[in-house]
């Protein structure tokens, strides 16, 4: 039974719902009668409200015997609620007797919505009692099932008991997991108290988790908010992407004041991004004044992004004076999109004048863009006109791709006509270009058809795409049919690459049917196709992936196979796969050792870095070590920094060190520096200092010049960097 939201707006008044007379409870016999009477109420929302009220008439040592009564005689939907109220009253009375009942439910999705619930009764009478349950539960998945209910109850209703908790929880993923919940939780009833709470230092690593907050505590107070992060955060930069929360929360009521604010941050690359994004959202809402505040930019790179922001903004209104705006704007091949936009927007009002526009715009990208997103727009009411204005076009990458936007609407609501305009097209790129996108809809609708597309092209490059795309979309209805039309064709490279596709979409609707298909036909494809398979396997059923594995030739192919079920097992079960990675010959653990330290690390680094540390020396653990490092200074490089230091020297230790200094700079720059200085090898060090100084010269060039004086670097360098600091 999937469980809906939780009724948590009525949890805070329990103890003003509870019964105070004996005469208002309700015997368990008395219950059936009243929820099958409920039932029958007709208003959903009545009837969610009596069975509350219901609810709260029940006393304690009724509680169980009403809930099981409640289980044949409510539907789904209305179980949920009863359960939830009757667990959140119960709890918080016995919460033991209401969390064994609970724990006792045999559907697990249940067991952990109605948790939510009996932790949200319980934090109302005794907060700490709760947290000392928890606290006792070991590692697995009902501790981690436990973990968001008991973040948001502290959070909603005992902050202080879960400070304290906080201050004796290991640092690992569950305890950033509870801190970003429980910090959520307490914004949305005290912003101010929960940024209080915290420094910036508490969320290293988890920079972005912290918007939520801001944009509560912006919701109220907008200077406290700015307050908290720093208005010149200049040695930090992720901390700058902070303000986005802030100018999202102004922006919905006042652009202009989002655009005050956002001049305030400091020059950078956070500060080109944020500002563009506020002059979208002003421009969507008030054209006139967010084009009047870009025509008082100074001319420079940051004026051209925010037009394009401007343009994007004003499009649906105003899609004519977008895209003159994008005409007269000196914009770089990565701003073309714009164009898209402005002429997807015109084409639905006027699709000949957008045509008319696009067609002789001077910009090379934006011309492409803005050509394919009219075609999407005008082909959807008139694909033939659509289609023969496209053809009309230069031969050319613009000519291509707007033929293929157009006729990919086309086939969806005329497949014949848009296959009969294909087969007309001269052969060559173009008709292969659009030929891939016809085929695959066809052959998911009408494989037949699809066949016979295939069958009129020549043989060719043309024809090998619509094969390809036409087995892509017939698998995806009946892949068994694919699969059988494939095997009838003649022996060649076509032939084997479609059997590997087959079997690719045969794995993602079942994964023992592409199995028995393959080992049916060994030659099908290449031996990528059963690695590929297997690992796939893996992440829904690792046991059967791996015993499938093994029943593969011995050799290079059941090695690689097994290979990458380890790999996909440490999404899910990192020791189990590590266990089953060094069972395999030393050619591939290393393979195997540094996929599963990538998932691993990501997931949680300390237990990761607890497996790399038992490792002997030797290559091996160099390679685990450096993949370690990345993957975790990414997300706490203090911690990171912490371990490494305990470390023995190994080959690749320079390289863990460039990588934990290239994310410990963000927030500590000096330090960063003295793990480059720790470096052995010359080479290697001094790349490091210039990827720093580069960093450093861009963020706080005074700090970069005393990093120099006091640094490794050789002299002659060293004279070169100062210069490059002293050019204006």
């Amino acid at each position: 039974m999937t469980a809906p939201a939780a009724p948590v707006a009525r949890v805070g008044s329990s103890a003003a719902e509870r019964p105070t007379a004996p005469e208002v409870l309700v015997r368990p016999d008395q219950v059936a009668a009243l929820l099958t009477g409920i039932q029958k109420e007709p208003d959903p929302e009545l009837r969610r409200d009596q069975l509350r009220v219901l609810a709260a008439r029940i006393a304690p040592s009724d509680a169980a015997a009403c809930l099981d009564i409640a289980q044949s005689i409510l539907t789904p939907e209305y179980l949920y609620v009863f359960r939830y109220r009757l667990l959140e009253l119960w709890a918080s009375r016995v919460p033991q007797a209401a969390l064994a009942w609970t724990q006792a439910l045999p559907n697990r999705e249940d067991r952990e919505s109605m948790l939510d619930a009996v932790l949200h009764g319980w934090v109302l009478s005794d907060p700490s009692g709760m947290v000392r349950w928890f606290s006792t539960l070991p590692k697995g998945p009902d501790r981690k099932a436990a973990l968001t209910p008991l973040a948001l109850a502290l959070g909603r209703f005992a902050p202080e008991v879960g400070q304290a908790f906080l201050k004796g929880f290991p640092e690992s993923n569950d305890r950033r997991e509870f801190l970003i919940e429980f910090l959520g939780a307490w914004a949305d009833i005290d912003p101010r108290a929960a940024a209080r709470s915290v420094t910036l230092e508490t969320f290293v690593g988890q920079e972005s988790r912290l918007e939520f907050l801001l944009t509560k505590l912006a919701g109220v107070d907008v200077e406290a908010a700015i307050a908290f992060i720093g208005e010149r955060p200049t040695s930090r930069l992720r901390l700058q992407q902070l303000w986005r929360p802030i100018l999202q929360a102004v922006g919905q009521k006042d652009p202009a004041k989002a655009a005050q604010i956002a001049s305030r941050i400091p020059d950078g690359p956070h500060r080109n991004e944020l500002l563009p994004e506020v002059g979208r959202d002003w421009a969507a809402k008030d054209p006139r004044a967010a084009l009047a505040w870009l025509e008082q930019m100074p001319d420079t790179p940051t004026r051209a992004r925010l037009a394009v922001a401007v343009a994007q903004g004003m499009a649906l209104e105003s899609p004519e004076a977008a895209a003159a705006l994008l005409a007269r704007t000196k914009l770089g091949p990565g701003q073309a999109s714009a164009f898209r936009d402005a002429a997807m927007a015109w084409a639905e009002k006027d699709p000949r004048a957008a045509f008319e526009w696009a067609s002789k715009l001077d910009h090379p990208q934006g011309r492409v863009n803005a050509l394919t997103g009219l075609m999407q727009a005008w082909a959807q009411e008139d694909p033939r006109a659509a289609s023969a204005a496209a053809l009309g076009l230069s031969p050319g990458q613009a000519r291509d791709q707007a033929l293929q936007s157009a006729v990919t609407q086309w086939v969806e609501v005329d497949p014949n006509a848009a296959r009969e305009f294909v087969q007309q097209l001269p052969p060559g790129r173009t008709q292969q270009n659009v030929v891939g996108q016809l085929a695959w809809h066809i052959g998911n609708k009408d494989p037949q058809a699809g066949v016979a597309l295939v069958d009129a092209l020549p043989t060719g490059p043309a024809r090998t795409m619509a094969a390809a795309s036409l087995v892509a979309g017939w698998s995806a209805s009946d892949v068994a049919g694919a699969a059988q039309w494939v095997q009838s064709l003649e022996e060649g490279p076509m032939k084997q690459q479609l059997l590997a596709s087959v079997v690719e979409n045969w794995g993602e609707q079942d994964f023992a049917g592409a199995a028995r298909f393959l080992d049916a036909n060994p030659g099908a494809g290449s031996p990528s196709a059963a690695t590929g398979l297997a690992s796939r396997w893996a992440q829904s059923d690792p046991d059967a992936a791996a015993a499938w594995a093994r029943t593969l030739p011995t050799g290079d192919l059941q090695d690689t196979a097994l290979a990458a079920v380890s790999i996909s097992l440490a999404q899910s079960h990192p020791a189990k796969a590590a266990e089953l990675a060094l069972s395999l010959p030393p050619d591939r653990q290393r393979e195997a050792v540094v996929g599963i330290v990538s998932h691993w690390s990501g997931e949680d680094p300390s237990d990761a870095a607890g497996w790399v540390g038992r490792f002997p020396p030797g290559e091996l653990r160099d390679q685990a070590e450096s993949v370690l490092v990345q993957q975790w200074s990414n997300q706490d490089p203090y911690a990171t920094a912490a371990w490494l230091k305990d470390q023995p020297q190994g080959g690749m230790r320079d390289a863990s060190t460039a990588a934990l200094a290239r994310n410990l700079r963000e927030y500590d720059p000096n330090a960063a520096s003295a793990w480059i200085e720790s470096m052995q090898d010359p080479t290697q060090r001094q790349q490091a200092q210039e990827e720093q100084f580069r960093w450093w010269s861009q963020q706080d060039p005074a700090s970069a010049q005393s990093w120099l004086d006091r640094s490794s670097v050789p002299a002659e360098v060293r004279q070169r960097w100062v210069e490059q600091l002293q050019k204006p």
